[in-house]
């Protein structure tokens, strides 16, 4: 089901967060995984990008207000920084825009061929 009803996503949006992060801290385990993957690619001379998927504007606001994406960003930059792999933040892109949502966090199934689109051309266009 779609919700393209904005109330009830910005209702949702707080909700989502309250069950999701109360009880989430994190660890350096969580970064070293990620590093692996890294590793990973080296090795096996794989060309690889990350997304940060966007996600609604009522939950991008409340994951600012808690400076959620800042404190991940801050930890996870410099490790893209120094393995030179892109990261791609769908939220602030300006070239990637769908605002159909199944809930405050997900896109809906009409975002899918915009999203793969996307991830795509940045994927063949971009250096690296």
């Amino acid at each position: 089901m779609w919700k393209k009803d904005f109330g009830k996503i910005q209702e949702t949006a707080r909700k989502t967060i309250g069950w999701i992060y109360p009880s989430y801290t994190p660890s350096e385990m969580q970064y070293e995984f990620y590093k692996k993957i890294f590793i990973l690619q080296r090795e096996e001379n794989l060309k690889i990008l990350f997304v940060r998927p966007g996600v609604s504007p009522p939950m991008e606001k409340v994951l600012d207000e808690l400076k959620i994406p800042e404190t991940w960003s801050q930890k996870i930059k410099p490790i893209h920084d120094d393995w030179k792999i892109p990261l791609i933040d769908m939220s602030k892109d300006p070239y990637y825009a769908c605002n159909s949502y199944a809930d405050s966090g997900h896109i809906s199934l009409d975002c899918y061929r915009p999203f793969i689109r996307f991830i795509l051309l940045h994927y063949y266009l971009d250096p690296k």
